[in-house]
């Protein structure tokens, strides 16, 4: 997103970027050198198709302490924008007065969200890094210092709660105060391994019952291909169509024709456009988009194409592809952001256009992640019961023919002993993570107790005669002290009964205590041996603090399934994000997410009615590459797990960590049990391709 006139470069460095929940309102492809060792990451409003615009003048950090909302008019469109004052508190370079007033593009207007990728949307009490540059002359009416660049950030939200703000109608001179608008807050901090992954905000997108959204095409079409024509018509509707035919994602959009509707964010619909925006060598595109403010969702969204540009159908000398500028606009129409590092310039989001090129017309693997995340085809299994205690997945191959299987285990839980039952999803699809067919149900006709409060499962080759093993694990909850057992389920046949069970065993009871909230297993080398180790992981329910997650690892795994009682490691904690009590299942995985070489180590619970409209949410943190003790060098925030429904009443959750495509990259699949009134359902959604690089 660079302006041609402005060579101001340096490397691109998004591991330091937070990647803020983005309220967003403009996407523009810019024009700019296709596989550069060195990127613009100086991007200025006018690469943005907002003129006037130059290098930053200062670049400082401070607080908002108030900001207000005006409509600025230009020949075509009307754009929303913020005034604010900035109270600074240190520059960083340039010259900045202590107290200054600034203008940004964007805002809220009534219940609407509307602004500009890039540069965040401001309310009292915001602590910024702002660059700042030259207020164009069409902005006079603001009566600021400053203008608001692209790469300013919130780094912390100062409410997210917008109270009496006064929002000027276009057109109507009038204002009036608005109150109750909630900002989404602030997405974590996560490392970013460029090549790797996406961007995604974090509430921008479409909710379900909204899909499929129409977009029309306005009838002018492109003036320099003939207008309104079959080909231009077949290249916008290719565009949209390499979203909506991914197969393991359920985004969908539909064409609805002509139209002679314009680019105008409050009328209701989604139109795709060629008008003026800024002139040869600038902005190639842009996708405007409206938010519901009090849920950050998309309401509207329009795509723009640049008429000054060059443009072809195909790959023609000092022209741009439709179709693959168009895919890259529909992929922000989707909810998906700009990446900018030259290693990611094979994707589709890679946000500098190229001329003479068609190769980004398909989505690379990186694309699919990031659809997959936000419109994720979940999958759902019945005949499971009416009452669970835990429920966990392990992922591998139990058939032995080459594609990776799902075993998928629970507790049922009826009045007296509880049992341990299991299925198997067999040959998971490489692209829609579906699995045929399924076997089981299978039951362990041993009892584990009548209180149970967890289950893990694992897939390993415990014995090393080629045939995997299951391990079972489970919380047993009595009146007293808890404690976690396990048993060896010995050389599971191809269709996943079990040869022979081995004795019932007990885990060292050191931090176990008497209240737990779910558990989970992951059997895994991090010791380093050639034997496996056995990482167990619980949340302690505490009265009266903070749910908190514990786990230690029991090193070196014999033939037998027996662990020396030297060899279990103390356990660590750390707290959730939720109250006692407010935990109803939990997970452990442990994958090289990084690519680095070493193993890292993920961490998930199902938070209580935390999520949207009162349902529970999957939130995870992992930490980077873990020793031998498995204790890890540095850590993720909270975060959460792939966009969907979860449900309101849970009993039980569980993730594993496996390759199940061809790329460099692990999955994690996600598994709960939904439990409403009758019987129960489990779940499994698939997080493609390592979202934990950073890209949310």
């Amino acid at each position: 997103m660079v302006n041609c006139e402005e060579r101001r470069y340096r490397k691109a460095n998004w591991s330091r970027v937070i990647l803020a929940l983005m309220i967003a309102g403009i996407f523009a492809i810019p024009v700019g050198v296709f596989g550069s060792a060195t990127l613009a990451t100086e991007r200025t409003s006018r690469d943005l198709g907002i003129p006037g615009a130059t290098s930053s003048m200062a670049v400082v950090e401070g607080r908002i302490s108030n900001a207000g909302y005006f409509w600025q008019n230009d020949t075509e469109t009307s754009q929303l924008m913020t005034r604010a004052t900035l109270i600074v508190d240190r520059v960083l370079s340039g010259q900045c007065p202590i107290q200054t007033e600034i203008v940004s593009y964007g805002g809220v207007f009534g219940q609407w969200i509307l602004g500009v990728s890039g540069i965040p949307t401001l309310i009292a009490g915001d602590r910024v890094e702002a660059r700042l540059g030259a207020v164009p002359a069409e902005l006079g009416q603001a009566k600021a210092v400053f203008l608001l660049q692209e790469g300013s950030k919130v780094v912390q939200r100062g409410s997210t709660q917008l109270e009496g703000l006064k929002l000027g109608n276009p057109g109507s001179g009038s204002t009036q105060p608005q109150g109750g608008i909630i900002v989404p807050a602030l997405a974590p901090a996560l490392p970013y391994t460029p090549g790797y992954g996406y961007l995604f905000g974090g509430s921008r997108f479409w909710r379900t019952d909204a899909l499929p959204q129409t977009y029309y095409l306005n009838s002018t079409g492109c003036p320099q291909l003939g207008g309104f024509t079959t080909a231009v018509v077949s290249a916008v509707t290719s565009s949209f169509n390499a979203w909506v035919n991914d197969a393991g994602s359920f985004f969908t959009a539909t064409y609805g024709g002509s139209t002679t509707r314009g680019s105008n964010q409050l009328d209701g619909y989604n139109v795709v456009i060629w008008r003026t925006i800024d002139g040869v060598g600038g902005t190639l595109a842009v996708c405007n988009y409206r938010l519901d403010a009090g849920t950050g969702r998309m309401v509207e969204a329009d795509i723009s194409f640049d008429i000054a540009e060059q443009w072809s159908i195909g790959a023609q000398p000092g022209a741009y592809d439709v179709q693959q500028m168009g895919t890259h606009e529909a992929g922000h129409f989707c909810g998906l952001d700009d990446m900018y590092d030259s290693q990611d310039s094979a994707q589709v989001m890679y946000g500098y256009g190229v001329q003479n090129s068609i190769s980004r017309r398909a989505l690379t693997w990186g694309d699919i992640a990031g659809i997959r995340f936000i419109y994720n085809g979940q999958v759902s299994v019945a005949g499971i019961g009416s009452y669970q205690a835990g429920a966990d997945v392990a992922i591998g191959q139990i058939d032995r023919a080459g594609a990776n299987d799902m075993l998928f285990a629970w507790v049922d839980d009826p009045s007296g002993a509880n049992y341990i039952y299991w299925k198997v999803g067999f040959n998971i699809n490489s692209n829609s993570g579906l699995v045929t067919p399924w076997a089981g149900p299978y039951q362990w006709t041993t009892g584990i107790g009548s209180y149970t409060s967890g289950l893990g499962v694992g897939l390993y080759d415990i014995n090393g005669n080629g045939i995997v093993d299951a391990i079972f694990a489970w919380c047993d909850n009595p009146s007293g002290a808890d404690s976690i057992k396990y048993v060896v389920a010995w050389d599971l046949s191809t269709t996943g009964t079990v040869s022979s069970w081995s004795t019932i065993k007990t885990i060292p009871s050191a931090g176990i205590g008497n209240n737990n909230d779910g558990m989970d297993i992951s059997i895994s080398n991090v010791a380093g041996s050639s034997r496996p180790d056995f990482i167990v992981a619980w949340v302690d329910n505490p009265s009266g603090t903070y749910d908190t997650v514990r786990w230690k690892i029991g090193k070196d795994i014999d033939t037998a399934g027996n662990i020396a009682s030297g060899s279990w490691t103390t356990y660590t904690s750390f707290n959730t994000n939720v109250g006692s009590g407010q935990v109803y299942g939990c997970g452990v995985g442990v994958a090289d997410f990084d690519m680095n070489g070493v193993k890292d180590i993920l961490f998930s619970v199902m938070e209580y009615h935390t999520g949207p409209a009162g349902e529970n949410k999957i939130t995870y943190k992992v930490g980077w590459n873990v020793d031998t003790n498995g204790q890890p060098t540095g850590w993720t925030g909270w975060t959460n797990a792939p966009v969907g429904w979860i449900g309101s009443s849970s009993q039980g959750m569980g993730l594993d960590c496996a390759q199940l495509d061809s790329y460099a990259s692990q999955e994690i699949v996600f598994f709960w049990i939904d439990n409403p009134s009758g019987a129960n359902t489990c779940y499994y959604r698939i997080e493609w391709e390592g979202r934990v690089y950073g890209s949310h």
